[in-house]
C-alpha cells in the first residue's frame, strides 16, 4: 500500500502529470457547462486556439527568460511596435511580405539585444530595463503610426486611396488543412518545439537552468552567463 502511495506521489510531482491533471479539470468544466454543446464542436477549439497562439508564442520566450529568473516586461509593447512596422512597410510603403518579416522579427531582436546587453554587460536590474524598453517601444510605435490606426487607406499626392490588403496578411491570419487550423497555431506549435528541443537537448539550454539556479555558481562552472543572459 505504502509503495502504491509512493508510486503516486512521485507520479504526480511530474510536470507532465500536472498538466494532465489540468487537462482533465479543464475536460470536466467544459463537459459540465458544454455552452448548448459548443464545447463539443471542433470549431470552438479551433478557433480558441487560433487567438491564444499569438500569446503562446510570446509566453515561450517569456519561459526562456524566466528560467533564468530574469523578467521581461516589454514583450506586448515590442510586438505592437512590430506589428506597426510590418503593416506600415507593407500596406504603405508596398515591400514584400518575404522581406518586411524579416526587418521586422531583426527590429524586435534589435530590441531585446538592447535590453540584453544592458542587463547582462552593465548589471542593470532586468524590472528596470524592460520597462524602459516597453515606454520605448510604445513611444516608437506611436511616432511611426502618428498616432492613428495603420489601415489600408494610403495617402497618395495629398489624397487618400484604399488599396487591397497584402496577401500576407490573408496568409498568416488563415486556416490549412481544410480551412480547419490557423496558420497562427501551426507556427506556435513550431515553436513550442525548438523551444523543447533547445531547453531539453541542447547545452544552451542546461545553461539557462544554471543561470536560473545560481548565476554566481554558474559563472564560477565556466558558463558564459553573460552571454546567455
Amino acid at each position: 500500500m505504502s509503495s502504491f502511495k509512493e508510486k503516486t506521489q512521485s507520479f504526480i510531482a511530474l510536470p507532465i502529470a500536472k498538466a494532465l491533471i489540468a487537462l482533465i479539470g479543464i475536460l470536466i468544466i467544459g463537459v459540465l457547462f458544454d455552452g448548448g454543446g459548443s464545447f463539443f464542436k471542433l470549431n470552438t477549439h479551433t478557433e480558441m486556439l487560433g487567438f491564444v497562439s499569438r500569446y503562446a508564442i510570446l509566453a515561450f520566450g517569456m519561459t526562456l527568460v524566466i528560467i533564468t529568473g530574469g523578467i521581461d516586461l516589454s514583450v506586448g509593447s515590442v510586438l505592437g511596435l512590430s506589428a506597426v512596422a510590418f503593416s506600415l512597410l507593407t500596406i504603405h510603403f508596398g515591400v514584400p511580405g518575404y522581406l518586411a518579416l524579416p526587418i521586422c522579427v531583426a527590429l524586435g531582436l534589435a530590441c531585446g539585444l538592447v535590453s540584453g546587453t544592458l542587463i547582462g554587460r552593465f548589471k542593470l536590474q532586468p524590472f528596470i530595463v524592460t520597462l524602459a524598453m516597453m515606454v520605448f517601444a510604445r513611444g516608437a510605435a506611436k511616432v511611426l503610426s502618428g498616432g492613428q490606426k495603420v489601415s489600408t487607406a494610403v495617402q497618395i499626392d495629398g489624397e487618400y486611396v484604399f488599396v487591397e490588403e497584402p496577401a500576407i496578411f490573408e496568409t498568416l491570419s488563415g486556416k490549412v488543412f481544410g480551412d480547419t487550423i490557423f496558420t497562427a497555431t501551426i507556427i506556435a506549435a513550431l515553436v513550442a518545439f525548438l523551444c523543447w528541443i533547445l531547453l531539453s537537448r541542447l547545452r544552451f539550454g542546461r545553461y539557462l537552468y544554471a543561470i536560473g539556479g545560481n548565476e554566481e555558481s554558474a559563472r564560477l562552472s565556466g558558463i558564459p552567463v553573460i552571454k546567455q543572459s
